[in-house]
């Protein structure tokens, strides 16, 4: 098997794992498009909350959804019968982590926002009883969340491979305790060189400088998202052994 890549391979890979999924899919989308649609439609009609606060929510929860999906993507290695089959399919690893990236993040964001188009457009609707007052919906913050989601999304598409049983709470465990170690560290180091005015200072700063903040968690994803599908490649490489 060679290792590069193949784009009618690949397609086929596509479908083939869209086929297996199918029901999960169907049935997951349905039941969250329809919930959302629900609570948009009586938000909207009782005026419980604004539109644009509800496109917050939908999206939260579309993104623990698509984490949730992403965290049982390579679920047939947990069967030895069915990963074997699988490894033995003629693509290369590297088309399998593609096939991987590119279904649980491009597609499924290409999805969710018409999803969540349509359902904002009705909630608009129903609120002004007219189609005239629907603003811009896909403005430079919902591009920013989006953004979010694709540069995290890497670490749940490793933890499906890493982990064999519970994968979406044991890498949302996993990230929870990385991040409280990165904390408890330089919270430390702040109190053994500065003492206790450097710890005032660190909960000062980490408290008043929220965009400095968003930026460093920005840039630093953007360098680890690709270090994380590295990781899953070699993982999956690894599963042939």
């Amino acid at each position: 098997m060679n290792q590069y890549f193949n784009l009618n391979r690949t397609i086929n890979l596509c479908k083939r794992q869209l086929l297996i999924n199918r029901q999960t899919l169907l049935v997951g989308m349905g039941t969250i498009s329809a919930l959302m649609l629900v609570i948009t439609i009586l938000s909207a009609y009782f005026k419980l909350s604004s539109i644009s606060q509800l496109t917050d929510w939908n999206l939260t929860l579309i993104f623990i959804c698509g984490f949730t999906f992403t965290s049982m993507f390579f679920s047939e290695f947990r069967n030895t019968p069915k990963a074997i089959f699988y490894l033995t399919l003629p693509v290369s690893n590297i088309e399998r982590l593609f096939v991987a990236w590119i279904l649980t993040s491009p597609v499924l964001v290409l999805v969710s926002s018409i999803i969540l188009f349509v359902i904002n457009v009705l909630g608009i609707i129903i609120t002004t009883g007219n189609y005239e007052n629907i603003q811009p919906f896909f403005n430079a913050e919902y591009f920013h969340s989006i953004l979010k989601y694709m540069l995290i999304q890497p670490i749940f598409l490793l933890g499906s491979v890493v982990f064999k049983k519970n994968n979406f709470l044991k890498t949302v465990l996993t990230i929870i305790i990385t991040f409280l170690i990165l904390i408890l560290y330089s919270m430390l180091n702040t109190r053994i060189f500065l003492g206790a005015i450097g710890t005032q200072t660190f909960q000062i700063n980490l408290g008043l400088n929220t965009s400095i903040g968003n930026s460093i968690f920005s840039y630093s994803w953007m360098l680890l998202s690709p270090f994380f599908l590295i990781v899953t490649y070699f993982k999956i490489k690894e599963k042939e052994l």
